[in-house]
């Protein structure tokens, strides 16, 4: 089996050739000093998620004014999973489209009935009007005398 390594070294070497150490890449660009350390000994699981990785690479090539390609394809070969930890698996069975719309159709009923029972019991939680009638007996008014008369 083929391992992809990355060419860190080459960074190394040419940012050496620059006259630049590490902390002074990282006063210019703000890359994190242990980033580039692993980027330089191509130390890949130590690098952040690829999308940062790819973007720092980026960076740091155009600081150094060398073309970014060449890391950029080898990174990705290096984080790519190879083949031997790559599991296939069979196709879940595929259900049928009867019972695909049957469920579909169980649900709506299921949700008709609940939106039913939920009103049968909250809004009208007897159904026989027993003492929804007002009961109102007759009251004997007697002549009041008024003040003054």
């Amino acid at each position: 089996m083929e391992e992809h390594r990355f060419p860190g070294k080459k960074l190394r070497e040419c940012r050496i050739e620059k006259g630049l150490s590490r902390g002074d890449v990282y006063r210019k660009l703000r890359i994190p000093i242990d980033i580039i350390t692993a980027l330089e000994e191509g130390n890949v699981p130590a690098l952040p998620s690829l999308p940062y990785t790819t973007g720092f690479i980026k960076t740091y090539c155009a600081y150094l004014e060398i073309s970014p390609e060449p890391y950029i394809d080898a990174i990705l070969a290096a984080t790519r999973p190879t083949r031997r930890f790559i599991r296939l698996t069979e196709a879940a069975p595929k259900r049928p489209a009867w019972l695909q719309e049957a469920a579909m159709w169980a649900g709506i009923v299921g949700i008709i009935l609940l939106g039913w029972l939920t009103y049968s019991f909250v809004f009208h939680p007897e159904s026989s009007p027993k003492d929804t009638q007002v009961q109102a007996g007759t009251m004997d008014l007697r002549d009041i005398p008024r003040i003054g008369q």
